[in-house]
């Protein structure tokens, strides 16, 4: 089965081809980190600590 073809990232200025994504993995990590500092509930990061994390990966 063929893949979907890359896209351009979806961040201003970045001409980075994406795997099936809207941002590059550069443009992804920043736009997550900054989501869940300022767009997410608090309580959640709470929910899913360290613990959490060791666990799941």
């Amino acid at each position: 089965m063929p893949y979907k073809p890359k896209r351009p990232c979806a961040y201003p200025g970045c001409g980075r081809l994406a795997d099936g994504e809207q941002y590059c993995a550069e443009h992804q990590k920043v736009l997550t980190k900054h989501y869940n500092r300022y767009e997410r509930d608090p309580a959640s990061n709470k929910r899913y600590g360290r613990a959490w994390r060791m666990h799941m990966g």
